[in-house]
């Protein structure tokens, strides 16, 4: 099984970086402070996260939607390959 990441958190930097809808990134950016730019990946699915100012409820939201955008990402590509292989 491969491993997928769905949140990056830099101790030193004290930012973590998450996955998100692009749709609802810009949305997200105005609605908090606490979030703006990744450090190290996409603006356009990542967004970057202050944690030590952000509410707890908020980066369980986060988290959780993160981990269900590569899960399903994951899942629908183990199934194209299953489908190749079958026919």
């Amino acid at each position: 099984m491969q491993k997928k990441k769905f949140i990056i958190y830099r101790r030193d930097a004290r930012k973590g970086s998450s996955a998100y809808s692009p749709e609802r990134i810009e949305d997200l950016k105005a609605q908090y402070e606490c979030i703006g730019n990744p450090y190290n990946e996409s603006p356009k699915h990542w967004i970057g996260i202050d944690p030590n100012s952000a509410p707890d409820d908020l980066l369980q939201e986060l988290t959780r939607n993160s981990y269900e955008i590569v899960k399903a990402k994951y899942a629908s590509k183990r199934g194209q390959k299953q489908t190749r292989s079958t026919v």
